[in-house]
């Protein structure tokens, strides 16, 4: 029975090892494309290059490097502690994902299902404090079935969270910025 599983493994990697190879490998091959191994594929395009931040019992978050950038104050001046960023959360938590589909069922095709939303934050980096303007929540065909758009006031970031994590990345950009600067 040994011996039948040896050679069952050694064909299934002997056909896997065939497969890779019959790739063509004349395509030049940028480093930075790359995947989320997650539900959606969130390939990076052009404009948007996610970087994996942390997961959780509510789902994977990700950030999109270029969308990290100071916000400009009403004189159009750029405010060094103020940091805009775009991120995602792809959905794993069941429970979660069942009361969104409920949710928005009637504002989705057949076979559309909730999948992600994307979340625009503003972190005050010398305060610890953050906010989110605007939510928008993506079915699987990467189709908008909610937008909102909100003001709100900066509060505290919570310890041991997704935003204490963002806040970190966004330090250190805001310091790597400064640094490049002067």
């Amino acid at each position: 029975m040994k011996k039948i599983i040896i050679i069952y493994c050694c064909l299934l990697c002997m056909t896997t090892t065939a497969f890779a190879a019959a790739k063509d490998t004349n395509e030049v091959q940028d480093p930075l494309d790359w995947k989320i191994s997650a539900q959606p594929d969130i390939s990076p395009t052009k404009e948007q290059i996610w970087s994996l931040v942390l997961e959780n019992n509510i789902g994977v978050y990700a950030y999109d490097i270029n969308s990290l950038q100071f916000m400009k104050k009403n004189n159009g001046k750029i405010d060094k502690d103020k940091i805009t960023v775009i991120v995602k959360t792809i959905f794993t938590n069941k429970d979660i994902l069942h009361k969104l589909q409920m949710q928005y069922a009637r504002d989705m095709a057949k076979g559309e299902k909730v999948s992600y939303c994307k979340i625009y934050m503003n972190f005050a980096i010398k305060d610890k404090t953050y906010t989110d303007t605007k939510t928008e929540i993506y079915t699987n065909k990467d189709r908008i079935v909610n937008s909102r758009t909100e003001k709100r006031r900066f509060t505290a970031v919570p310890a041991k969270t997704f935003a204490e994590a963002m806040l970190e990345i966004c330090q250190k950009f805001a310091g790597n910025e400064n640094n490049d600067a002067g």
